[in-house]
């Protein structure tokens, strides 16, 4: 639902009068190229993604909990078995 990904932005736009933060809103625009470099340099290690926690599918419920209080350090990766 791309609608559910607007709620924070749209609430910083509404607190941003009475905070000393400014707010600015903008959308990336990514290139095949720029997407072709970041897989470049993840492939070298320069780029590595920070792991929290790692869940079976069966527990995703429970993931997107700490997703929703935002109790995660880093990413929540659910491990999909493979297809049979």
């Amino acid at each position: 639902n791309w609608v559910g990904a607007l709620v924070q932005p749209v609430k910083a736009l509404l607190y941003s009068p009475f905070v000393s933060q400014k707010f600015v809103f903008f959308v990336a625009d990514v290139t095949r190229e720029d997407l072709s470099v970041i897989g470049e340099l993840m492939t070298a290690g320069k780029v590595r993604p920070i792991v929290d926690r790692t869940f079976p599918l069966e527990q995703a419920a429970r993931a997107q909990e700490l997703m929703a209080k935002a109790e995660q350090f880093g990413k929540i990766v659910l491990q999909v078995p493979p297809l049979t």
